[in-house]
């Protein structure tokens, strides 16, 4: 909406709903960031939860954004350590890449980096499997994303709103 205009107070109030439309795009990442950690917290708390062997599919969590890059650093643990690692970094990298391809849409990417994240996450009806983890289980991700999906949309509508 860069137009300017011969018409008195037509740029100021253009200049200030330019200014609004770019803090509504802000405020909307901010709600999206705050979706990922209630899924992310879900997970951790409401049956089924994140199974956890080795701590290293649970640690192995990502969230991307335009601005904030990473959530965390984690460090991984046991023999499998070098290959989360590197599964996480390629997980990132690649999450980085898409939002780099597509630098006006709002969005985030938020997942598992370790690489057998799916499988787990779809185990399923694979008969009995000892979950190492009490609570624990398939569709830990989708599960929380269900559960808390108008408490996800409304917190990204509240901080998308013009203040």
């Amino acid at each position: 909406m860069g137009m300017t205009s011969n018409i008195q107070g037509v740029d100021v109030l253009m200049a200030n709903l330019n200014k609004e439309i770019q803090l509504i795009k802000g405020r909307s990442l901010k709600g999206l960031i705050k979706a990922a950690i209630i899924i992310r917290r879900d997970m951790d708390h409401t049956p089924p939860l994140i199974p956890v062997l080795t701590g290293n599919l649970r640690a192995s969590w990502f969230v991307v954004s335009a601005k904030k890059l990473e959530t965390a650093t984690p460090s991984f643990a046991g023999k499998e350590a070098g290959e989360v690692q590197n599964d996480y970094n390629d997980a990132v990298n690649e999450s980085k890449a898409m939002l780099a391809s597509n630098p006006n849409d709002l969005f985030i990417v938020i997942g598992f980096g370790a690489n057998y994240s799916a499988a787990v996450h779809e185990m399923y009806g694979k008969g009995d499997v000892e979950w190492s983890r009490p609570n624990s289980g398939p569709k830990f991700f989708e599960s929380a994303v269900k559960r808390n999906s108008g408490k996800i949309l409304k917190i990204i509508a509240d901080n998308a709103k013009i203040k």
